[in-house]
């Protein structure tokens, strides 16, 4: 059984304390957990300027941010339907964020 867990609250809005706190009760449980890394902190920290991108430029990072979500979800989604043990899945951030 996998539970996956999107995050969406804004900057120092809990995210990051939540996380640790859900992951460190649910391994005492005895579950896995995975947490999906946001993907727009990867990408941007490959040196995309955000405010430097030309409209279509916006539009496409978006897109692809978005495919990097569903991507990355899937990854551990396909990890945890072959574990033994429940796993819980914690999103830092979701495939909804970048629609904000």
């Amino acid at each position: 059984m996998a539970i996956v867990c999107p995050s969406y609250a804004g900057p120092c809005g809990g995210k990051t304390t939540t996380a640790s706190r859900l992951r460190s009760f649910f391994e005492t449980l005895g579950w896995k957990v995975f947490n999906v890394t946001e993907a727009a902190t990867i990408l941007l920290g490959g040196g995309v300027t955000f405010s430097e991108l030309s409209l279509k430029q916006v539009d496409l990072f978006q897109e692809n941010i978005i495919r990097t979500i569903i991507q990355l979800e899937k990854v551990y989604d396909d990890l945890a339907k072959l574990q033994e043990e429940c796993v819980l899945i914690i999103c830092d951030r979701g495939v909804m964020d970048p629609s904000a």
